[in-house]
This record gives C-alpha cells, sequence and structure tokens, in this order.
C-alpha cells in the first residue's frame, strides 16, 4: 500500500507518492461526508420502532424459517452457472486481456470461490485443490488491480500537474508512471501464464467437469 512505500526510508520519489497519499486522503474524507449525509437522512428511529414491534409480536423467523436446508441440484445448478461465467470471462481474456476483462476475472473468481468453499463444507474435500488455486489467482489479479488503480490516479494527476505543487519536478511524476505501467505488465503476463498452460488451471478444469457430471 502507499502507506507501506512511504515508511520506507529508501523511497524514491518520495514527493510524488506523498501527493498520491494526500490525494487518496481527500476522496475518503469526501466518501465520508457523503455517506454521513445520507446516513443523516434515514428513518433511524422509525426502523428501530419497526424492530422493537416485531420482537414483541414474535414474528421474527428461526433461521431453520428463514433458510430452508440447501438442496444439492440447487447448489449444482449454482456452481454450473458460476463456472461457466468464470471460465467464459477467462477465456474472453486471453483472447483480448484488457483491463475491464481481466477485472471481471476477478469479481467471477470472488464469486466462484465462495461457492467453492460452501461446497467444502458440505463435505467435498476435493474442493479444497480448487480452492487453493483461486487463492492464489485472487492473490495475482489483487495485486494488479492495486496497481491499476494507482496507474489510474497516477494519469489523473499527470493531467493536473497543478495539484502536485512546486515539490515536485515534471519527470519525477513521468518516471513514476512508467515504473507503474511497467510494473501492471508484469502481473498481467503472471496472470496470463496461470490461465494459459497452468497445469493447476488444466487440473481445476478437469476437476470441475467430472464434479458437474457426477
Amino acid at each position: 500500500s502507499i502507506d507501506k512505500r512511504l515508511k520506507s526510508k529508501r523511497l524514491a520519489q518520495r514527493p510524488a507518492w506523498t501527493a498520491i497519499h494526500d490525494r487518496l486522503k481527500q476522496r475518503r474524507a469526501k466518501l465520508m461526508e457523503k455517506a454521513h449525509e445520507r446516513f443523516d437522512k434515514e428513518d433511524v428511529s422509525g426502523l428501530h420502532s419497526q424492530l422493537k414491534s416485531l420482537l414483541n409480536n414474535g414474528k421474527l423467523q428461526t433461521d431453520a424459517e428463514k433458510f430452508p436446508p440447501l438442496r444439492p441440484e440447487a447448489m449444482d445448478i449454482a456452481l454450473k452457472r458460476l463456472w461457466q461465467d468464470f471460465s467464459g470471462e477467462v477465456a474472453e481474456s486471453l483472447r483480448e486481456p484488457r483491463p475491464v476483462n481481466i477485472h471481471g476475472v476477478r469479481i467471477k473468481a470472488k464469486r466462484l470461490r465462495y461457492l467453492l468453499e460452501v461446497v467444502e463444507e458440505l463435505g467435498n474435500p476435493n474442493a479444497e485443490t480448487a480452492l487453493i488455486w483461486l487463492r492464489r489467482l485472487q492473490q495475482q489479479l489483487g495485486d494488479w488491480h492495486d496497481i491499476e488503480v494507482q496507474e489510474k490516479i497516477l494519469l489523473n494527476m499527470n493531467s493536473h500537474r497543478a495539484v502536485l505543487g512546486a515539490t515536485v519536478k515534471d519527470n519525477s511524476l513521468s518516471d513514476l508512471i512508467d515504473n507503474m505501467h511497467a510494473a501492471k505488465a508484469d502481473t498481467e503476463r503472471a496472470y496470463l501464464q496461470m490461465v494459459d498452460n497452468d497445469r493447476e488451471w488444466a487440473q481445476l478444469r478437469l476437476w470441475m467437469t467430472k464434479h458437474l457430471a457426477s
């Protein structure tokens, strides 16, 4: 994270990173202000009264009533749909590795992992192998996403150099953008290797095919 970078005594281009840090703080402050405004508009007292009324009247359902037991066939249908979405997104990113497609893989991987964790909890220990690979993929795509966000911030700041003040040299920010772009390219290549000829990726596809066919 940027906070960790700033703690380093050997940080190169510190003025530029400091400017990025300050810009992010301003953005977070604006988001928090908007959140408080929305919260103030909510009828919190009315919600409290409704909950109290439900409790007094005994109308709250038990967990068993609210959440009926999961049927295996329903689980498999959901898993098949998520797997198709995920594998389709991966194929699209291989055909055209644009940020929007790689970001789509990151989102679909998260949803698939959540459901596979449920599958494992319900007694399928073989799901652990798939989960290990998915978590590794998520870590790789998480690193890529962090760099993607930071690169966008830098490009935006580069188009509004006035916000950096006189302490940052023009070439300092340009060098930082070049370094960020190169780092993003490295993470993209690492991701593409994972979903192209990776042995574990092939094993995951084979396991999923057998599981959904059983």
